[in-house]
């Protein structure tokens, strides 16, 4: 449940919105439109392909702007939200095992896999090394499969899917799963 937790708020904020929806759009194609321009062999002008190409890179620097904004936004409300996950576990299973560990973590771990237990045996594990080493395993692969990153440009040549979000539905689904159980 925690682990979609932080996609829901950041969905349900700013990908879900039509504000998002529109610059994702817009930022798509002007993309299209630069790489179209770029790759043209018209007869026209070379000042006047320039200047078109000068106009397209300073919409797309204001739009880059515009998602930065968002980005920064889901950013701090990602943390927030995983930060108070991670405290709300602390607090639920303090002083709990919850998993007992085939090796002794080395020093430098041992105090995050051991917090808040009881002895001295340190292959028990604590939930919260459990949910967060889960959680940064799980919560990429969740973002990279519901893909509500921005369109990006590199070495000139533009990354578009056709399709942003793919799962809307699916997201809905896990999210319904996770929060009625």
């Amino acid at each position: 449940m925690l682990f979609t937790s932080t996609l829901a708020v950041c969905y349900y904020f700013f990908f879900g919105t039509e504000k998002y929806k529109s610059l994702r759009n817009s930022l798509k194609a002007s993309y299209k439109k630069l790489d179209d321009e770029e790759n043209a062999d018209d007869d026209s002008s070379g000042n006047k392909k320039r200047r078109r190409i000068d106009n397209l890179n300073t919409q797309i620097k204001n739009l880059e702007g515009q998602s930065l904004r968002f980005n920064m936004s889901s950013m701090g409300i990602s943390a927030f939200v995983q930060i108070a996950s991670t405290y709300l576990i602390d607090s639920l299973y303090s002083k709990q095992v919850v998993a007992k560990l085939p090796f002794v973590p080395i020093s430098l771990f041992s105090g995050l896999t051991h917090r808040n237990l009881d002895g001295t045996d340190f292959t028990d594990c604590s939930a919260l090394f459990a949910f967060i080493l889960s959680s940064m395993s799980v919560k990429p692969i969740i973002s990279n499969l519901f893909d509500y990153s921005l369109p990006k440009r590199k070495n000139g040549i533009s990354e578009l899917r056709e399709d942003g979000m793919y799962f809307d539905s699916l997201l809905l689904y896990v999210l319904y799963l996770s929060f009625s159980t």
